[in-house]
């Protein structure tokens, strides 16, 4: 939901820690708008926690970068 929908409803029962501090801002998917691609791809997973590396292609350019996610409950 955060990097592909174009609107993430609801989006604060879903964030912990510091991005509780960012749910007033468009996630990646609502600021793309249902244009460019979103690839992702696991390289760590443990028994709470998972990282992904993400590319984020936007016409002639790509973005690079990491998601860590932990489930903290």
């Amino acid at each position: 939901m955060f990097f592909k929908s174009e609107n993430f409803s609801d989006k604060e029962k879903y964030f912990t820690g510091e991005m509780k501090d960012e749910v007033s801002y468009p996630t990646i998917g609502e600021g793309l708008n249902g244009k460019g691609e979103v690839y992702f791809y696991l390289f760590s997973s443990g028994e709470d926690q998972k990282a992904f590396a993400i590319n984020l292609k936007i016409n002639s350019s790509d973005l690079d970068f990491y998601s860590y996610l932990v489930n903290s409950t």
